[in-house]
């Protein structure tokens, strides 16, 4: 046999040699192999707790359960793990390792028991030298994260320059991928990605003084997470923003305090109106383990309105928003705390010059031990729209303690000033004025505290107390006035009370108390006026067709009563009110009205006012000139005034009564009176009338003397007044002379009639005068007079004589040539003529 027989022999025997013990190995590979396992993993320093092992087929070996044991009592379990392994090369640079599923548990923490430090860099040593496999692939591991499971797929190589770790999972519905990459020994990077709506790259260096240092850059949206956490009326829309950031913390955690700085820009949008807020901030947090001080630094937001409701149309649709100082808080992760107050600063931006201008300043700042937040706000608004003032100023400073029972107190109060208040309407201003609030206290139960069992939670509540006063300067037509408020508010969800109030204005003041009840949607208002009126000019400024001849001369007011009102349907008022005026008095050109005073008591509604007791008025003097005076006017009027549709009234003239001529008028009997005035009919008794200065009012060219009395039946009829069969006599005897005897008998010289009554009445004392009255609406008074009495003029050598005399007058006339003189004095001296 030649060498080469022998040659091919040798190798076709040591082939089938080798066959035969790869063949065994295999076969008796469930034996061997799980103490090569165990070698393996007492290098990475793991237990082995279970372990089947199949026989190696194409490609390594398959493990159909795997479970291990790690350092601190942590399990990982694993299905379907098939290891394989490169040929030629050392075992730690060969074996790869691809896994169906992977479950990791972590180790159970005793109560107060602590975590062992861990320093990053040696956790990536130990990683990628106890872990045997150049390539591990992890189609689905599951891990607990809080009470949810994370269920993620892994790619993990170790390369000679470090370690290269891929994940991917599900966040939200949405692919999320990490990747992370180590170069030995001080150089780490990282970056992730969740379906477009999140990325993140970051590279980090390990200093000397032992500690990673951070720089990337971030861009997300939120979205999906707000809807996640969203709760019922949630306002967040959207959430997006972008950036830099930077991150420190030690090599070994929890050693050192961490850092992180982050400068995004954000964008978010509000359900309500589609508000868009903007802008760029500066967010610093450090802490051990957890955040433990967040410090934000000074920033801008923008906010845009697209539309706003219809009744705040012509606000800004831009606003700006800035801190002016750096906010820092502590204990986040325990009880925080804000020792730094936040100082905001608002301005609006206009579109346009019709759109205001609204500036704003705050501080706030929040106590966690108390849980109170500290508050100061100063606010000045330019408003161009005319239903709204000018110029607004609020400022207010006080705290608000949160709990189920929020408690907002205002140490040093309010204060909200105005200027250039027009209502177009009324022609009326609110030239300027001011509410300032005293010492304030609300508080406001949400409803959200527990009750004892069976019985809810209680319903929401409020109350509220607080000092007010009001001052305030109006303006019409150029006339001023100003009103004073002072007064107690007390005010829950069940009732708004106001008392110990004052109220002040027109040199009137009045204590008022109101409450209103909310539910039943009724109150009440008491109120007791009393004082001078001054500035009636401003009052005046209200009655166009007040006459410009009258002026009045202000006595006191009293007017005290009670007012209720309901809102349900409408406004529905009824109250009571006595009313009383003294020494007022009145000038109409030539006529001048003194000592005038009223007293009532009425009942009213909003539609109607009765009378409960006669209205009174009086006077004590009325002066139309030297001729026509009239003293001690009085009338009392009872009965029912109707305004709802127009002005009716059904009224009783009670009494009425004046001094006249020396003498007195009055009313007989009570006589209805009602308006519009169709028709009434009224007895009226004259006595003790001066003749002489009845006489004087037709000429002064005839005198007489002695006392009158009668009794005039006068009717009002369709706005006109008419007297009828009257009758008036002489009390007793007196004397008629004529002046200037010449014209009487001038005036008479064509009448021998009329000359023989001048002669009698040249010097006439009668024993007797009777005359019959009539009144015409035209002012025509027709006098039929009967005189018996003796003349004086020797022609008649004092035998009696009887006289019929038949006069005619205008009293329209007669009161127009007493009183126009002094009117066309006035108006020569105005120039109107």
């Amino acid at each position: 046999m030649t060498w080469r027989k022998r040659l091919t022999w040798g190798g076709l025997i040591t082939l089938l040699a080798l066959c035969i013990l790869t063949g065994v190995a295999w076969w008796f590979a469930p034996q061997w192999l799980p103490p090569l396992a165990q070698e393996l993993a007492g290098r990475a320093g793991v237990d082995i707790r279970k372990l089947e092992i199949g026989r190696p087929g194409w490609g390594g070996w398959r493990l159909r359960e795997v479970e291990l044991g790690l350092d601190g009592g942590a399990i990982i379990y694993g299905e379907d793990v098939k290891i394989g392994w490169r040929c030629c090369q050392k075992i730690e640079e060969s074996l790869t390792a691809k896994a169906q599923r992977i479950v990791y548990t972590p180790a159970t923490k005793a109560a107060g028991e602590q975590s062992a430090p861990v320093a990053v860099s040696a956790l990536l040593y130990s990683v990628a030298q106890r872990i045997p496999f150049i390539t591990v692939e992890v189609e689905q591991l599951q891990a607990p994260a809080g009470e949810q499971t994370l269920t993620a797929s892994l790619s993990l190589e170790r390369t000679p320059e470090g370690l290269d770790l891929q994940i991917q999972t599900q966040y939200q519905d949405a692919p999320m991928s990490l990747t992370l990459n180590w170069m030995a020994p001080t150089s780490l990077s990282l970056s992730l990605a969740s379906d477009q709506r999140m990325t993140l790259t970051a590279k980090g260096e390990l200093g000397d003084d032992g500690a990673w240092r951070f720089t990337g850059e971030h861009s997300a949206d939120w979205s999906a997470l707000l809807a996640a956490i969203r709760m019922p009326q949630e306002p967040i829309t959207s959430l997006q923003t972008s950036g830099g950031f930077e991150l420190t913390f030690p090599d070994v955690v929890g050693s050192t305090p961490w850092s992180f700085n982050i400068k995004p820009t954000f964008q978010t949008q509000l359900v309500q109106q589609n508000i868009r807020v903007s802008g760029e901030t500066e967010i610093e947090l450090t802490g051990a383990m957890a955040p433990e001080v967040a410090v934000i630094q000074p920033s801008t937001v923008l906010v845009d309105v697209p539309q706003w409701p219809e009744s705040a149309q012509s606000l800004p649709l831009s606003w700006r928003v800035r801190t002016l100082e750096a906010v820092r808080c502590e204990q986040l992760s325990a009880e925080p705390s804000c020792p730094d107050a936040l100082k905001l600063e608002l301005h609006s931006k206009p579109a346009s010059a019709t759109e205001p201008q609204l500036n704003a300043k705050a501080t706030l700042q929040y106590a966690a031990a108390t849980k109170t937040v500290s508050m100061a706000l100063q606010t000045d608004a330019t408003l161009n729209d005319p239903q709204y003032p000018q110029k607004v100023e609020v400022a207010l400073e006080g705290h608000v303690k949160l709990g189920a029972d929020m408690q907002v107190s205002l140490n040093k109060g309010a204060r909200i000033a105005w200027s250039g208040w027009s209502f177009q309407e009324a022609s009326m201003e609110l030239k300027d004025g001011s509410i300032e609030f005293g010492k304030t206290a609300l508080t406001i139960n949400t409803g959200g505290q527990e009750t004892q069992p069976g019985r809810g939670k209680p319903a929401f509540s409020w109350n509220l107390a607080t000092d007010a006063k009001a001052k305030i300067n109006l303006s019409h037509q150029g006339r001023n006035a100003e009103v004073a408020f002072t007064g107690r508010i007390k005010a829950d969800d069940k009732r708004i009370a106001v008392d110990k109030a004052q109220l002040k204005t027109l040199g009137l003041s009045s204590p008022l108390e109101i409450i209103y009840r909310p539910a039943e949607r009724k109150g009440w208002l008491s109120y007791d006026v009393e004082g001078k009126p001054t500035n009636f000019n401003f009052v005046k400024s209200f009655i166009a067709s007040f006459p410009e001849a009258l002026t009045l001369s202000l006595g006191t007011v009293s007017v005290r009563g009670a007012v209720n009102w309901t809102m349900k349907d409408a406004l529905a008022i009824d109250g009571r009110a006595n009313v009383a005026l003294s020494n007022w008095g009145a000038t109409y050109e030539e006529i001048k009205a003194k000592g005038l005073s009223l007293t009532t008591d009425l009942q009213f509604t909003g539609q109607d006012a009765t009378f409960n007791q006669p209205l009174r008025l009086a006077i004590n003097s009325v002066e139309a000139s030297d001729m026509m005076q009239a003293t001690e006017a009085a009338i009392d009027v009872s009965g029912r005034v109707d305004f709802a549709k127009g002005l009716n009234c059904d009224l009783q003239l009670e009494r009425a009564s004046v001094g006249l001529f020396d003498g007195k008028a009055r009313l007989v009997q009570p006589a209805k009176v009602q308006c519009p005035l169709t028709h009434s009919d009224l007895w009226v008794e004259v006595s003790n009338l001066d003749l002489g200065k009845l006489v004087a009012l037709e000429s002064d060219k005839i005198k007489a003397s002695g006392r009158i009395a009668g009794l005039l039946p006068i009717s009002i009829k369709d706005g006109g007044v008419t007297a009828n069969n009257g009758r008036i006599a002489a009390q007793s005897s007196g004397s008629i002379n004529l002046v200037d005897v010449d014209y009487w008998r001038a005036l008479s010289a064509a009448n021998p009639s009329l000359q023989f009554a001048v002669d009698a009445l040249e010097n006439f004392n009668y024993n007797s005068l009777v005359s019959r009255v009539d009144y015409q609406q035209n002012g025509v008074l027709l006098f039929d007079i009967q005189l018996a009495g003796k003349s004086a003029n020797k022609r008649y050598s004092g035998a009696p004589i009887a006289l019929n005399v038949n006069l005619q007058t205008n009293i329209i006339d007669n009161l127009r040539s007493i009183l126009v003189p002094g009117s066309i004095q006035k108006k020569l001296e105005k120039g109107t003529y």
